[in-house]
């Protein structure tokens, strides 16, 4: 065996250059948006990948922010120019080594025709030896073996393949029978004709019903931001898996943009729509699934599911890392045996939903709560976090 192998994670930079953008936004969440120094977090975890020789770089989705595709004129373009020159420092052999996650913002600044022409998506997929629809599939999912000395497989799934995001070209009639499915009114889509236009379903999403819900009902994931996998998709993530079973010599880590387990969110409202049945997915092949890794909660959680012993991690996002507090990247190395992780990055284990900092007197209290029960996971330790393979 040569190595040894590390892979650079790096999750919802949000990149915007229109200068009008570029201000510090509040969230009500407590934390702050910093677009104007998040290039520069950027270029530091690419320059680290670049020292400590990773192969591969996983960009966990929202590579780009809305924004870009929302001012006058349109600046997308320009965004992933910048945010490219930035990564191209990961590797040595350029962009074709980093592999696009596909978010909920990247397919608001880019159509999902345009993310599948996209030269360096295409140069990733190409390098892995995976095989691209003929632009009309428009699909974001595949798998490929990252070291070839290793029993590593990693698959890549498109948490957006259902939703009623606009200019997605996506499966949205799975998406507004799921909404409709919810059957309880909290999302406001259950009484919504079948025929309604995709603008009806996500302005129907919020109101009263859907703030009513407790802040860690999980119902509160049927926002129009949220997507899910769908049948599809899910159906070849079983056959993937039932190859790995067959061959019975692989161990599996998969990536997707939102989390799947209700316990690295730090609200539910970051939760595929299905993630209960990709979770179903992943307990039939626990013996081969190690780790499910995602972005899409910028705050970042990690939690082990000692039902099926796999590994659940949310990466948090350098956007809101303010001065002196980090980068927000991961490095993973592997062998056969272990993954040890370090990086520019906390995260809370099991963390309490919606426990911000909030003016409700709901959420002071839940903060309060938080900070007496909260496990941190520090990354910054040298290779301070290991998982155990499978056996």
């Amino acid at each position: 065996m040569t190595g040894p192998h590390r892979v650079g994670i790096i999750a919802d930079p949000q990149v915007r250059v229109a200068p009008a953008s570029l201000e510090d936004s509040p969230q009500w969440t407590g934390s702050v948006r910093h677009y104007s120094a998040v290039l520069g977090h950027v270029r530091t975890a690419a320059e680290e990948f670049r020292e400590r020789q990773v192969e591969w770089v996983m960009q966990m989705g929202d590579l780009l922010d809305n924004a870009n595709a929302r001012v006058e004129p349109p600046c997308s373009r320009e965004a992933l120019a910048a945010v490219e020159a930035e990564l191209i420092r990961s590797h040595c052999k350029g962009l074709e080594r980093v592999h696009h996650v596909i978010g909920n913002n990247d397919i608001q600044c880019f159509s999902r025709r345009d993310w599948t022409a996209y030269e360096w998506a295409r140069r990733a997929r190409h390098a892995v030896g995976e095989d691209i629809p003929e632009v009309g599939a428009y699909t974001h999912y595949y798998h490929f073996k990252p070291f070839q000395d290793l029993r590593w497989r990693f698959v890549v799934l498109d948490s957006f393949v259902v939703s009623v995001v606009p200019n997605a070209e996506n499966e949205e009639e799975e998406a507004k029978s799921l909404l409709r499915a919810v059957g309880t009114g909290s999302v406001g889509c259950a009484s919504i004709p079948p025929d309604s236009s995709s603008d009806m379903y996500r302005s129907s999403m919020f109101g009263e019903a859907y703030n009513a819900l407790a802040p860690d009902d999980v119902r509160r994931r049927f926002t129009w931001g949220n997507g899910g996998f769908g049948k599809v998709q899910l159906a070849w993530l079983r056959a993937v898996l039932d190859d790995v079973k067959a061959r019975g010599d692989e161990r599996v880590m998969l990536f997707a943009h939102n989390p799947v387990h209700p316990s690295v969110v730090n609200d539910p409202d970051g939760l595929a729509y299905d993630y209960d049945e990709c979770l179903k997915v992943v307990a039939d092949y626990q013996d081969f699934v190690v780790a499910c890794v995602a972005g899409h909660d910028h705050i970042g959680g990690y939690t082990y599911d000692k039902s099926t012993h796999v590994h659940h991690l949310t990466v948090p996002s350098p956007l809101e890392a303010s001065a002196g507090t980090g980068s927000r990247f991961l490095i993973m190395e592997f062998d056969d045996e272990m993954v040890w992780i370090q990086g520019s990055a906390t995260v809370v284990e099991n963390p309490i939903s919606r426990a911000f900092p909030a003016a409700d007197g709901l959420g002071a209290e839940r903060k309060r709560q938080a900070q007496l029960t909260h496990r941190y996971v520090d990354f910054s330790n040298h290779w301070g976090v290991t998982w155990l393979a499978k056996a």
